[in-house]
């Protein structure tokens, strides 16, 4: 009887290891969950013409990511997060001749080479470090998975929105170039390209936020594989004027853990 509690003891210790995983790293679809890309509409240029920009906006991001863990420390674990999320979203602009009749509408696009022209595109990338408890552990012993609560800091960057008030600094700075471009007599395509190039160019938005994470993770016994499922809440410092709703990322992914 002592050898066959013996032996149990030793089970339950050797399953109690392997499905421990101090260290893991995978990768994951990180989707941004309810947040939105508000649409925005205003006159860019009047003079003889009137030229207005109606930006459509979009809702949702579409992202992935990688990730890194350490659980060597005796209360804590530590994650390393860095996502990639992004969305097109419609732009158009309106030319208006001094009659106000026989308006022009023309879908702005933007040169995305290789890729054939396209909307424009709302990305932002950005790496998360977290803190966190595991507050509960199923089942207590072996602990195959794990729910775990915590916070801590990201830093990243975001590009610029095409909203009227960037189009009108473009326009502005088109005709204060010295080129001859005159809004008054430009064709659409003269106008969309004055847009699109400037757009391409525009530097990103960087900054720091914070965030609050919970999140579970299971890890079968012996095999050196995890999967997990986190959902954070983004207080980022980074994100355009016209981003908004609710900034929850969700991360579903697959890891080699040991």
């Amino acid at each position: 009887m002592k050898s066959l509690w013996t032996k149990s003891l030793f089970l339950v210790g050797a399953l109690a290891l392997h499905s421990h995983a101090i260290f893991g790293i995978g990768a994951h679809w990180s989707p941004a969950l309810g947040l939105e890309l508000n649409s925005d509409s205003g006159e860019i240029f009047r003079n003889v013409k009137s030229i207005r920009l109606n930006e459509k906006g979009t809702s949702g991001l579409q992202g992935f990511g990688i990730k890194m863990w350490i659980d060597a420390l005796p209360l804590v674990d530590i994650q390393l997060t860095g996502n990639v999320q992004f969305s097109t979203y419609g732009v158009d602009f309106i030319m208006t001749p001094p009659l106000g009749t026989g308006d022009t509408t023309v879908p702005l696009e933007i040169d995305l080479s290789p890729f054939p022209k396209g909307k424009p595109i709302f990305g932002r990338m950005f790496g998360d470090l977290a803190i966190l408890y595991p507050f509960l552990k199923i089942p207590p012993l072996v602990s195959l998975m794990k729910i775990y609560a915590g916070a801590g800091v990201s830093y990243g960057v975001a590009t610029e929105v095409m909203s009227a008030g960037f189009a009108k600094k473009a326009i502005d700075k088109k005709i204060a170039s010295g080129s001859g471009f005159n809004p008054d007599n430009a064709y659409p395509t003269e106008i969309a390209k004055a847009l699109a190039d400037e757009i391409a160019a525009a530097g990103f938005k960087t900054g720091a936020g914070g965030f609050l994470q919970i999140g579970t993770q299971l890890k079968p016994p012996v095999v050196p594989l995890a999967v997990y499922l986190d959902f954070k809440y983004h207080f980022l410092g980074f994100n355009p004027s016209q981003v908004g709703g609710t900034a929850i990322t969700m991360e579903m992914g697959a890891a080699i853990a040991f």
